[in-house]
């Protein structure tokens, strides 16, 4: 009797329970935040490489970037180092909200997704308004998503593997899309951050503003490790992990959709019907 029950109740919930599992893994690796740290050497030669590409940007080509889907933002994860190899050339930190990313110099939805992107390439970090953007997918813990939590007098750090800018913020903001004034030179030429993003769901026309003021430059090597860690520095080498899984990617797929997409909809159908096949054996043995 028992061998029976094991074989045809047990057998099934435990399937199920894997499966159960194995989505809700997908689902936490789909919210976490990704490791992007970098060695200071390996920062220090992809910012000798990519700051002399810093080129401006069109108009043109910043309107060609729409909302993303969750999707946008697995396929940027997988390839998110070699994204960073070609268009990083420095990193922004808050450590007040545990918050540190790398900064891409080229406008693209792949970069808004993986990164900090500068809006106005050819601006130096230090320099006038270095304005920041990234995407925003909704309630998800990631990228810029965290600036909803600074508050003024926070420190917000930029560096470019060789010196360190340190940022006092003096503002932070829901504007409408359309206050562009934001992103303007200071008329003083004071030397100020912006960090923005979209605030609310896809289509909305409202941005989270982050503003603050330039208080001091260090050098790097002035910096301790532990300070230097919370820029996303590390001593040595970070390994690259695996960011995403072909369950997250279906999860993305079906919150994008807002329907579960078709393989998601035949594990649950094979899960239901393994159950009800092991019931109707059950009846007919006893």
């Amino acid at each position: 009797m028992m061998k029976r029950i094991f074989l045809y109740f047990f057998l099934p919930v435990l399937v199920i329970f894997i499966s159960t599992c194995w989505i809700d893994r997908g689902y936490e690796q789909l919210l976490e935040i990704p490791d992007t740290s970098v060695s200071l050497s390996d920062g220090q030669e992809q910012a000798a490489k990519n700051l002399p590409e810093s080129s401006p940007q069109t108009n043109e080509n910043r309107e060609k970037i729409s909302d993303a889907g969750m999707q946008v933002l697995v396929q940027a994860r997988k390839k998110r180092t070699k994204t960073i190899e070609r268009f990083g050339i420095g990193r922004v930190a808050i450590p007040a909200v545990n918050l540190e990313l790398p900064i891409l110099n080229k406008i693209t939805e792949r970069n808004l997704s993986t990164g900090a992107t500068m809006y106005f390439p050819e601006r130096p970090l230090g320099q006038g308004n270095v304005v920041l953007a990234s995407h925003n997918f909704s309630d998800a813990d990631v990228l810029l998503h965290r600036i909803e939590q600074v508050t003024k007098g926070t420190k917000i750090y930029l560096t470019d593997f060789t010196n360190v800018w340190i940022y006092e913020v003096t503002a932070n903001e829901i504007i409408q899309e359309t206050q562009i004034d934001v992103l303007d030179q200071p008329a003083d030429n004071t030397a100020i951050v912006t960090l923005i993003r979209c605030e609310g769901g896809p289509g909305t026309d409202y941005r989270r503003v982050v503003q603050g003021t330039l208080e001091e430059t260090v050098p790097i090597t002035q910096l301790s490790v532990a300070q230097q860690k919370k820029l996303g520095i590390s001593r040595q080498t970070a390994t690259a992990k695996k960011e995403s899984s072909w369950m997250s990617e279906q999860l993305a797929l079906s919150i994008q959709e807002k329907r579960p997409t078709v393989p998601l909809l035949m594990i649950g159908l094979a899960n239901l019907l393994f159950l009800i096949v092991q019931g109707i054996l059950f009846v007919r043995k006893s």
